[in-house]
């Protein structure tokens, strides 16, 4: 009996901390959550400098994704095809995705969307050294007042 009753409260304990861990507030707007980020960052320490980039980006994809629905519809689809038309990538990337950890760890969102960027292969690409011909006639064709300096980057390994 004792163990019947034992049991049955450790199946309520773990029914609980499932509901817990995938509970999601639905009706948080994006603005909300950035603000209530920010302010996290702000009571972390975190640099001014820090701080104002991610404001930046969280204002930028709030342009771009509106806020009319809440948070839990930026969907990875949605994140990465505006990832796509916007400059800074792996930078922007890289911030939201702090953001959206936040949020998972929140409960604002169930899972966190995907914004890792393909990969670019730079494996074919051959890299082109300039002749001593093509130096000779840049040196030449080159303004006095600019000849230090071209100096420098030839030195320096002046590519094609």
């Amino acid at each position: 009996m004792v163990q019947e009753v034992w049991d049955h409260d450790l199946s309520l304990v773990e029914v609980w901390r499932s509901y817990k861990r995938l509970y999601v507030r639905e009706h948080v707007s994006f603005a909300e959550a950035c603000t209530q980020y920010l302010k996290h960052l702000k009571d972390q320490g975190r640099s001014p400098a820090y701080i104002k980039s991610m404001h930046w980006v969280l204002d930028e994809f709030k342009q771009r994704l509106g806020d009319s629905k809440g948070l839990s519809f930026h969907t990875t689809f949605a994140l990465q095809r505006e990832l796509k038309t916007t400059r800074n990538k792996a930078f922007k990337a890289s911030r939201l995705g702090t953001f959206y950890l936040w949020a998972k760890k929140q409960h604002y969102i169930q899972e966190v969307p995907d914004l890792s960027l393909p990969k670019k292969s730079t494996a074919g690409t051959q890299v082109g050294f300039l002749t001593i011909p093509e130096c000779a006639s840049l040196i030449q064709a080159c303004p006095s007042e600019l000849q230090g300096h071209l100096w420098l980057r030839l030195c320096m390994g002046l590519r094609v």
